[in-house]
Order: C-alpha cells, then structure tokens, then sequence
C-alpha cells in the first residue's frame, strides 16, 4: 500500500532562517503502519511525533520508542516506524549551530537520542508540549520558541574561519581538498582538521562525503534519471562509488532508495 504523506515547510523567524534553519511538518492521511530508512545527513536532525509515539530502531542498536529523536552527524541509519496515521515535525540544524546550542558530543553522538532524556527539564517540557499540541501550528510554534530561547542564550560562537569551511564543503559542485581549505586559512591540516572537528561534531572529510552523499540522494527521488547520471552529478567517480557511499549512510541500494520512496508518496502543499 503506497503510504501518502503531506508535507509543509514552516515559515521561520528570520534570526532561525539566516543560520540555515529548517522546519518541515509531515502528516499521513492513509491508515496502517509506515516503516522507512532514513540516511545519515550533512545536517544535525530533530524528529517530534505530534499526538503520537513512533519507533526509532538505529543500525546496530536496540529500538528507542519514543516521541522525539536527535540524530547528529556522526550518526547511522535509522528507521522510523509509524503504526497508523500520525505527524510529525522534522527540524534540521547546521552542525556548527547545534554545537553552539546544544553540546559538540550530542552532536557527535553515533547513536539516536531521546531528546526528553539528553535535554534535561528543558527538553521534557518541549517534548511535552509539542506531543500534546493539538495541531503542527501549535507544535512548531513550541519548537521556535524552544530554538529561539537555546540560541539567546548560547555561550559560544563558531570562528568566521570554520563557519567559511563548512560552505566550502557543503557546496558539491566545489573541487576543493582539504589540504586547499587549510592553505586558504593559513592553518595546518592537522590545526584545521582539529578545529573544524570541535566546532561541528564531525572532520572536515566527512562534511564532505555527507554533502556529496546527501545531494546523490535527493537527486535518486528523480525516477527519470538514471543511477550513473547521479553518480555524475553528485560528483562521484563512478557507480560503484557512489553505491558504496549508499550502503553506508543510508544501509539501501539507489535502486532501493528509489522503491522505498515510491511506497511513500509526498505531496506538497
């Protein structure tokens, strides 16, 4: 059964959506459970249920059922299973932002976290609210209040230097190494390498290989094209590459991404 799923971009305050914010609300109109892979991002992501419980089963760890979930950059693939009709809120953060905000060994952190858990009072009053909420205008206004309140209040700032790294990095159709970045600052690649690690919860390579990854496979829900056409595109060697990069931040083949995304049809509105 082809699992049909509405989405909507919430308009941010214009403080959240300068620093590459973004918040996505997701619902489901049709009955019966939704399982879906779910792949290792370039950015730091925070999953909210709304009025509802979902399962989130990580690669090699045990299932966390729960209502709300945060996968950092070092993380793996997660499954998200929803029994029945539900919603939800997917808010997705630059990593230097949520190292600012939260702490850099959250951000870091190889497995999903029970933000109720890792949050303290903060992070439980949130987690409440936005599951109790009785609509997403109502659940989204919590978390902007919440992500508005964690960035007056930050105690640190990320170096104009690694902030420009990391647009460098993000940016696919860029060439440049990472011995080029550390020449370009004047830095060592050991000193770069170090400082860009503290300020993002992951290396400068990996930034790389998640941007390259990441835009491979926003490009696979593109049925008409062909798998070497986006290996191409992404700015992988060859195929092969890009299936190896595949199977390990997603845990799916190309072909396998492209069948699971058939099985969950998303509509804008």
């Amino acid at each position: 059964m082809v699992q049909r799923w509405q989405t909507h971009a919430v308009k941010l305050p214009r403080a959240l959506r300068e620093l590459g914010v973004r918040i996505d609300t997701f619902s489901k109109d049709t009955p019966g459970a939704s399982s879906r892979v779910e792949p290792v991002s370039d950015s730091v992501t925070m999953i909210f249920g709304v009025g509802s419980t979902w399962t989130f089963a990580a690669s090699g760890t045990a299932s966390l059922r729960s209502s709300a979930i945060f996968v950092g950059v070092s993380g793996c693939p997660h499954r998200v299973i929803n029994e029945d009709r539900g919603t939800c809120l997917e808010v997705t953060l630059p990593p230097w932002l949520a190292a600012e905000i939260f702490t850099r060994d959250i951000v870091s952190s190889p497995s999903c976290l029970n933000i109720a858990d890792e949050f303290g009072p903060l992070g439980r009053s949130l987690v409440e609210e936005v599951t109790n909420s009785p609509d997403l205008r109502f659940a989204s206004e919590a978390v902007i209040r919440f992500l508005c309140h964690k960035l007056k209040n930050k105690t640190r700032s990320t170096r104009s230097e690694i902030l420009w790294a990391w647009e460098q990095l993000s940016n696919t159709c860029s060439e440049t190494t990472i011995k080029a970045l550390a020449n370009d600052l004047g830095w060592s690649e050991r000193h770069f390498s170090s400082r860009y690690s503290q300020a993002t919860g992951c290396t400068p390579t990996r930034s790389a290989k998640l941007a390259r990854f990441s835009l491979a496979y926003q490009t696979m829900m593109d049925q008409a094209m062909s798998i070497s056409d986006v290996a191409v595109l992404a700015g992988y060697y060859d195929q092969s590459h890009m299936y190896r990069d595949f199977r390990k931040y997603s845990g799916l083949t190309p072909r396998q991404v492209r069948q699971q995304e058939a099985q969950h049809l998303i509509i804008d509105r």
